[in-house]
Protein backbone atom coordinates (compact mmCIF):
# COMPACT_ATOMS: atom_id res chain seq x y z
CA UNK A 1 0.00 0.00 0.00
CA UNK A 2 0.93 3.67 -0.22
CA UNK A 3 0.48 6.00 2.72
CA UNK A 4 -1.07 9.44 2.48
CA UNK A 5 -0.70 12.11 5.14
CA UNK A 6 -4.40 12.98 5.34
CA UNK A 7 -6.99 10.52 6.72
CA UNK A 8 -9.31 10.83 3.71
CA UNK A 9 -8.97 11.79 0.05
CA UNK A 10 -10.45 15.07 -1.14
CA UNK A 11 -13.89 15.23 -2.74
CA UNK A 12 -13.51 14.61 -6.45
CA UNK A 13 -10.22 12.78 -5.99
CA UNK A 14 -9.52 9.53 -7.84
CA UNK A 15 -8.49 6.78 -5.42
CA UNK A 16 -7.65 3.09 -5.27
CA UNK A 17 -10.00 0.85 -3.26
CA UNK A 18 -10.24 -2.86 -2.39
CA UNK A 19 -13.66 -4.53 -2.18
CA UNK A 20 -14.25 -6.14 1.24
CA UNK A 21 -18.01 -6.72 1.41
CA UNK A 22 -20.63 -7.02 -1.34
CA UNK A 23 -24.33 -6.61 -0.56
CA UNK A 24 -27.31 -6.58 -2.94
CA UNK A 25 -27.63 -2.78 -2.79
CA UNK A 26 -24.14 -1.56 -1.90
CA UNK A 27 -20.46 -2.36 -1.52
CA UNK A 28 -17.97 -1.66 1.25
CA UNK A 29 -14.39 -1.03 0.23
CA UNK A 30 -11.10 -0.22 1.92
CA UNK A 31 -9.22 2.83 0.64
CA UNK A 32 -5.75 1.44 0.04
CA UNK A 33 -3.86 4.69 0.71
CA UNK A 34 -5.88 6.45 3.44
CA UNK A 35 -6.02 5.52 7.11
CA UNK A 36 -9.20 7.27 8.19
CA UNK A 37 -9.83 8.75 11.65
CA UNK A 38 -9.88 6.53 14.78
CA UNK A 39 -12.63 7.17 17.32
CA UNK A 40 -11.71 8.37 20.81
CA UNK A 41 -12.03 4.88 22.30
CA UNK A 42 -9.46 3.52 19.85
CA UNK A 43 -11.98 1.95 17.44
CA UNK A 44 -12.59 3.22 13.94
CA UNK A 45 -14.77 6.29 13.49
CA UNK A 46 -16.94 4.54 10.90
CA UNK A 47 -18.21 1.85 13.30
CA UNK A 48 -17.52 -0.94 10.77
CA UNK A 49 -16.42 -4.34 12.12
CA UNK A 50 -13.35 -5.33 10.10
CA UNK A 51 -12.80 -8.77 11.63
CA UNK A 52 -14.48 -10.62 8.76
CA UNK A 53 -12.69 -8.74 5.97
CA UNK A 54 -10.49 -10.97 3.84
CA UNK A 55 -7.91 -8.30 3.16
CA UNK A 56 -4.22 -7.60 3.56
CA UNK A 57 -3.47 -6.74 7.21
CA UNK A 58 -1.54 -3.67 6.08
CA UNK A 59 -4.77 -1.99 4.97
CA UNK A 60 -7.39 -3.70 7.18
CA UNK A 61 -7.78 -0.65 9.43
CA UNK A 62 -7.70 1.95 6.66
CA UNK A 63 -10.59 4.25 5.80
CA UNK A 64 -13.82 2.64 4.59
CA UNK A 65 -15.51 3.58 1.31
CA UNK A 66 -19.21 3.02 0.61
CA UNK A 67 -20.48 2.56 -2.94
CA UNK A 68 -24.17 2.24 -3.83
CA UNK A 69 -25.06 -0.22 -6.59
CA UNK A 70 -26.14 2.69 -8.81
CA UNK A 71 -22.56 4.00 -8.79
CA UNK A 72 -21.01 0.83 -10.20
CA UNK A 73 -22.02 1.22 -13.85
CA UNK A 74 -23.98 3.50 -16.18
CA UNK A 75 -26.72 0.91 -16.69
CA UNK A 76 -29.11 -1.13 -14.57
CA UNK A 77 -27.49 -3.99 -12.66
CA UNK A 78 -29.54 -7.11 -11.98
CA UNK A 79 -26.93 -9.03 -9.97
CA UNK A 80 -24.26 -6.93 -8.29
CA UNK A 81 -21.88 -9.89 -8.03
CA UNK A 82 -21.70 -10.14 -11.80
CA UNK A 83 -19.85 -6.84 -11.71
CA UNK A 84 -17.92 -6.64 -8.48
CA UNK A 85 -16.52 -9.14 -5.96
CA UNK A 86 -14.60 -9.21 -2.70
CA UNK A 87 -10.85 -8.87 -3.13
CA UNK A 88 -11.01 -6.87 -6.36
CA UNK A 89 -9.27 -3.51 -6.59
CA UNK A 90 -11.08 -0.68 -8.34
CA UNK A 91 -10.34 2.92 -9.21
CA UNK A 92 -13.09 5.13 -7.75
CA UNK A 93 -14.03 8.81 -7.50
CA UNK A 94 -14.79 10.32 -4.10
CA UNK A 95 -18.24 11.93 -3.96
CA UNK A 96 -18.39 12.97 -0.30
CA UNK A 97 -17.09 12.18 3.18
CA UNK A 98 -19.93 11.29 5.57
CA UNK A 99 -20.41 9.14 8.69
CA UNK A 100 -16.67 8.50 8.90
CA UNK A 101 -16.61 7.00 5.39
CA UNK A 102 -15.85 8.07 1.84
CA UNK A 103 -18.83 7.70 -0.52
CA UNK A 104 -17.45 6.73 -3.89
CA UNK A 105 -18.36 5.95 -7.49
CA UNK A 106 -16.85 3.65 -10.08
CA UNK A 107 -19.03 4.67 -13.01
CA UNK A 108 -17.90 8.30 -12.80
CA UNK A 109 -14.27 7.39 -13.46
CA UNK A 110 -13.30 7.66 -17.12
CA UNK A 111 -11.10 5.07 -18.78
CA UNK A 112 -8.25 7.57 -19.04
CA UNK A 113 -8.55 8.50 -15.36
CA UNK A 114 -8.48 4.83 -14.34
CA UNK A 115 -5.43 4.14 -16.50
CA UNK A 116 -3.57 7.16 -15.15
CA UNK A 117 -4.40 6.29 -11.54
CA UNK A 118 -3.20 2.70 -11.93
CA UNK A 119 0.09 3.94 -13.38
CA UNK A 120 0.57 6.46 -10.55
CA UNK A 121 -0.37 3.89 -7.93
CA UNK A 122 2.15 1.36 -9.19
CA UNK A 123 4.86 4.04 -9.20
CA UNK A 124 3.94 5.09 -5.66
CA UNK A 125 4.11 1.50 -4.43
CA UNK A 126 7.63 1.22 -5.84
CA UNK A 127 8.47 4.47 -4.07
CA UNK A 128 7.21 3.13 -0.75
CA UNK A 129 9.45 0.11 -1.23
CA UNK A 130 12.45 2.44 -1.32
CA UNK A 131 11.27 4.29 1.79
CA UNK A 132 11.02 0.93 3.53
CA UNK A 133 14.63 0.20 2.53
CA UNK A 134 15.67 3.54 4.05
CA UNK A 135 13.83 2.64 7.26
CA UNK A 136 15.57 -0.73 7.49
CA UNK A 137 18.99 0.82 6.91
CA UNK A 138 18.44 3.48 9.57
CA UNK A 139 16.76 1.00 11.94
CA UNK A 140 13.62 3.12 12.26
CA UNK A 141 10.00 2.48 11.33
CA UNK A 142 8.42 3.19 7.98
CA UNK A 143 6.09 5.59 9.79
CA UNK A 144 9.15 7.54 10.96
CA UNK A 145 10.44 7.90 7.40
CA UNK A 146 7.04 8.99 6.14
CA UNK A 147 6.73 11.62 8.87
CA UNK A 148 10.25 12.97 8.32
CA UNK A 149 10.24 13.18 4.53
CA UNK A 150 7.86 10.78 2.76
CA UNK A 151 4.65 12.76 3.19
CA UNK A 152 6.35 16.05 2.35
CA UNK A 153 7.92 14.70 -0.84
CA UNK A 154 4.64 13.10 -1.87
CA UNK A 155 2.74 16.37 -1.47
CA UNK A 156 5.45 18.47 -3.12
CA UNK A 157 5.38 16.23 -6.20
CA UNK A 158 1.61 16.19 -6.48
CA UNK A 159 1.11 12.69 -5.11
CA UNK A 160 3.81 11.17 -7.32
CA UNK A 161 6.55 10.18 -4.86
CA UNK A 162 8.40 8.25 -7.55
CA UNK A 163 8.89 11.50 -9.50
CA UNK A 164 10.82 12.88 -6.51
CA UNK A 165 13.12 9.85 -6.64
CA UNK A 166 13.63 10.28 -10.38
CA UNK A 167 14.81 13.84 -9.74
CA UNK A 168 17.21 12.60 -7.04
CA UNK A 169 18.52 9.93 -9.43
CA UNK A 170 19.27 12.55 -12.09
CA UNK A 171 20.44 15.46 -9.94
CA UNK A 172 21.48 13.91 -6.64
CA UNK A 173 20.08 14.97 -3.28
CA UNK A 174 20.47 18.62 -4.37
CA UNK A 175 17.21 18.13 -6.27
CA UNK A 176 15.25 18.47 -3.02
CA UNK A 177 17.57 20.55 -0.85
CA UNK A 178 15.59 23.76 -1.41
CA UNK A 179 12.41 22.24 0.07
CA UNK A 180 11.51 23.70 3.48
CA UNK A 181 11.25 20.42 5.38
CA UNK A 182 14.73 19.21 4.40
CA UNK A 183 16.53 21.38 6.95
CA UNK A 184 14.83 19.36 9.70
CA UNK A 185 16.02 16.00 8.31
CA UNK A 186 19.29 14.50 9.58
CA UNK A 187 22.07 14.50 7.02
CA UNK A 188 22.51 10.74 7.49
CA UNK A 189 18.90 10.19 6.41
CA UNK A 190 19.38 12.25 3.26
CA UNK A 191 22.59 10.42 2.38
CA UNK A 192 20.90 7.05 2.86
CA UNK A 193 17.94 8.12 0.72
CA UNK A 194 20.26 9.31 -2.05
CA UNK A 195 22.29 6.10 -1.98
CA UNK A 196 19.23 3.84 -2.14
CA UNK A 197 17.67 5.90 -4.94
CA UNK A 198 20.89 5.83 -6.96
CA UNK A 199 21.06 2.03 -6.62
CA UNK A 200 17.43 1.21 -7.33
CA UNK A 201 15.86 3.83 -9.60
CA UNK A 202 16.16 3.56 -13.36
CA UNK A 203 15.00 6.46 -15.51
CA UNK A 204 12.89 5.18 -18.45
CA UNK A 205 14.03 6.31 -21.89
CA UNK A 206 12.55 6.20 -25.37
CA UNK A 207 14.41 6.48 -28.67
CA UNK A 208 13.12 7.88 -31.95
CA UNK A 209 15.03 8.04 -35.23
CA UNK A 210 14.92 10.13 -38.36
CA UNK A 211 16.96 10.54 -41.56
CA UNK A 212 18.05 13.63 -43.44
CA UNK A 213 18.90 13.75 -47.13
CA UNK A 214 21.20 16.76 -47.51
CA UNK A 215 22.69 17.86 -50.83
CA UNK A 216 24.73 20.88 -51.93
CA UNK A 217 26.50 21.49 -55.23
CA UNK A 218 28.15 24.69 -54.08
CA UNK A 219 31.97 24.85 -53.94
CA UNK A 220 31.71 24.86 -50.16
CA UNK A 221 28.94 22.26 -50.16
CA UNK A 222 30.68 19.95 -47.69
CA UNK A 223 31.03 22.79 -45.20
CA UNK A 224 27.36 23.77 -45.68
CA UNK A 225 26.21 20.24 -44.91
CA UNK A 226 28.49 20.13 -41.89
CA UNK A 227 27.09 23.47 -40.70
CA UNK A 228 23.53 22.19 -41.12
CA UNK A 229 24.23 19.09 -39.01
CA UNK A 230 26.05 21.10 -36.35
CA UNK A 231 23.11 23.50 -36.16
CA UNK A 232 20.90 20.53 -35.33
CA UNK A 233 23.29 19.30 -32.66
CA UNK A 234 23.01 22.60 -30.79
CA UNK A 235 19.19 22.47 -30.50
CA UNK A 236 17.90 21.99 -26.97
CA UNK A 237 15.35 23.74 -24.80
CA UNK A 238 14.66 23.49 -21.05
CA UNK A 239 12.29 20.54 -21.49
CA UNK A 240 14.88 18.63 -23.51
CA UNK A 241 17.69 19.15 -20.97
CA UNK A 242 17.80 15.44 -20.13
CA UNK A 243 17.54 14.27 -23.76
CA UNK A 244 20.45 12.99 -25.84
CA UNK A 245 20.94 13.75 -29.51
CA UNK A 246 23.21 11.76 -31.87
CA UNK A 247 23.97 12.24 -35.58
CA UNK A 248 25.50 9.50 -37.76
CA UNK A 249 26.58 9.43 -41.38
CA UNK A 250 24.83 6.61 -43.23
CA UNK A 251 26.32 7.40 -46.63
CA UNK A 252 26.25 10.90 -48.15
CA UNK A 253 23.76 12.45 -48.71
CA UNK A 254 21.94 10.43 -45.99
CA UNK A 255 22.40 11.29 -42.31
CA UNK A 256 20.74 9.59 -39.34
CA UNK A 257 19.65 11.35 -36.14
CA UNK A 258 18.65 9.61 -32.91
CA UNK A 259 16.87 11.27 -30.00
CA UNK A 260 16.82 9.59 -26.60
CA UNK A 261 14.54 11.15 -23.97
CA UNK A 262 12.51 10.24 -20.86
CA UNK A 263 9.24 10.21 -22.83
CA UNK A 264 7.89 10.39 -26.39
CA UNK A 265 6.52 13.91 -26.03
CA UNK A 266 9.94 15.31 -25.13
CA UNK A 267 11.65 13.26 -27.84
CA UNK A 268 9.18 14.32 -30.53
CA UNK A 269 9.47 17.97 -29.53
CA UNK A 270 13.24 17.91 -29.78
CA UNK A 271 13.26 16.06 -33.11
CA UNK A 272 10.91 18.61 -34.67
CA UNK A 273 13.21 21.45 -33.59
CA UNK A 274 16.22 19.63 -35.04
CA UNK A 275 14.41 19.00 -38.32
CA UNK A 276 13.45 22.67 -38.66
CA UNK A 277 16.94 23.93 -37.81
CA UNK A 278 18.83 21.59 -40.15
CA UNK A 279 16.53 22.15 -43.13
CA UNK A 280 16.61 25.92 -42.63
CA UNK A 281 20.42 25.94 -42.51
CA UNK A 282 20.94 23.76 -45.61
CA UNK A 283 18.80 26.16 -47.67
CA UNK A 284 21.72 28.61 -47.62
CA UNK A 285 23.23 26.65 -50.48
CA UNK A 286 21.56 23.30 -50.90
CA UNK A 287 18.45 21.17 -50.46
CA UNK A 288 17.27 18.81 -47.79
CA UNK A 289 14.48 16.45 -46.84
CA UNK A 290 13.62 14.61 -43.65
CA UNK A 291 11.67 11.47 -42.78
CA UNK A 292 10.91 9.56 -39.60
CA UNK A 293 12.34 6.06 -39.49
CA UNK A 294 11.16 4.90 -36.07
Amino acid sequence: MVRKKHPFPEIGEIAMATVVEVNPSHVYMILDDYRGIPAKDGTRGDGINRDTFNVNEAIRHNAIAYMHVSEIANYWIKNIRDHIREGQKHVVKVLKIDKGMAWVSKRRVSGQEAKQKLTEWKRSNKAEGLLNMVAEKLKVTLDDVYEKMGFQLDETYGGDLWAAFEDIKEQGIDAIMDLDFVEKVDESWLKELEAIVKQNVEIPVVTIVGEFDLTSYEPNGVDLIKEAIESGETVKGPKEAMAELRFQVIAPPRYRVEVEAPDYQTAEGLLKKVEAKVLKTIKKGGTGTFQRVK
